[in-house]
């Protein structure tokens, strides 16, 4: 995710008092998330960004010839529970956007795919609580990881897979016939951290 860290805004807080303070005027524009009850704003970063960029245009590419469903970005926030999520990829099937029908704020329903790209703010426990969340509302998870070019396929009732260079990325069931080389999501300015083997 471009995404998990920032800086905590506030004290823990409900579901109810994150929805009403995230909706204030002068917050609209923020990307806030509620993690385990503390209050993150989402940061920039310009390779996770990029890549985002990248994902997004090979799924819509996939959607305009698959028409089943809908891609948020890095602004579409969602409601898990007591969770507020902001993925940075995210989609949902038809049939269950219009049984939501949001409007505005958190759409109170789970996607059926995020896909998170890894930002060097990033903590380990906030991205594996987030994934243990996913994964409980029936969400399939991609965990995109640029400095290691890796990717971390999760499913619910399915151990993770990691996939790198020389692998395909495939939608499953959740995206019928996308296939993507893993190598394709990189941008060629790239460059793999020290100590990461591609």
């Amino acid at each position: 995710m471009v995404e998990i860290p920032a800086q905590t805004l506030t004290a823990r807080m409900s579901a109810a008092a994150f929805d009403a303070y995230a909706l204030q005027p002068e917050r609209r524009e923020r990307r806030l998330e509620l993690i385990a009850g503390e209050v993150h704003e989402v940061v920039t970063n310009p390779v996770s960004s990029i890549v985002t960029a990248r994902l997004i245009t090979f799924l819509g590419v996939y959607l305009l010839d698959h028409d089943i469903g809908e891609l948020t970005g890095p602004d579409g926030g969602y409601a898990f529970g007591e969770e507020r999520y902001i993925p940075d990829i995210a989609f949902m099937r038809h049939e269950k956007r219009r049984a939501v029908n949001a409007v505005e704020g958190y759409v109170a329903a789970a996607p059926d795919l995020v896909v998170e790209v890894l930002s060097p703010g990033n903590t380990h426990d906030e991205l594996r609580m987030k994934l243990a969340t996913y994964l409980a509302f029936g969400t399939v998870v991609w965990i995109v990881d640029p400095a290691r070019r890796r990717v971390e396929v999760a499913a619910p009732g399915r151990a993770p897979r990691e996939l790198r260079d020389g692998d395909m990325l495939s939608g499953g069931e959740v995206l019928p016939g996308f296939a993507l080389a893993v190598a394709e999501i990189w941008p060629a300015s790239l460059q793999v951290a020290p100590g990461a083997t591609p």
